[in-house]
């Protein structure tokens, strides 16, 4: 995290939590592309070029992820962070607000699903509708 002064430190959650901070870290990533021209006479000319260390945007990181700065502290380490030691994480941290991803299976919309039935059963087949409300 870089301070309005110019000055670089750690990111911790207890400290995302309090400035409503996202704790988040870079994604760089390395670029190989191949620019294909052509030229007066027809004929394609390929350039490639190379681009390291691409600034890709932020990720948001799990708390006690292997990317977290909690990973694996022990419980004295944990209490002085200001963190609470029997967190078991799981969930990140957006401008401030501890947010928690839901796994919701729904069916896409429109569609006829035909599922086979275990036997002995009075239907070999079942078939549901997942229409749109």
């Amino acid at each position: 995290m870089t301070e309005s002064d110019g000055e670089t430190a750690t990111l911790f959650p207890k400290a995302a939590r309090l400035r409503n901070l996202t704790y988040s870290a870079p994604l760089y990533v390395d670029v190989s592309m191949r620019v294909i021209k052509k030229g007066h006479d027809g004929e394609e000319l390929t350039e490639p070029q190379d681009l390291a260390k691409v600034f890709i945007g932020k990720v948001p990181i799990m708390l006690r992820s292997s990317y977290c700065t909690l990973y694996q502290n022990s419980e004295k380490d944990l209490t002085e962070l200001g963190e609470c030691p029997y967190d078991q994480g799981g969930y990140f941290i957006i401008n401030g607000s501890e947010k928690v991803l839901i796994a919701q299976e729904k069916m896409s919309t429109n569609h006829v699903y035909v599922f086979k039935k275990r036997q002995p059963n009075k239907y070999a087949y079942v078939a549901e509708d997942a229409f749109s409300d």
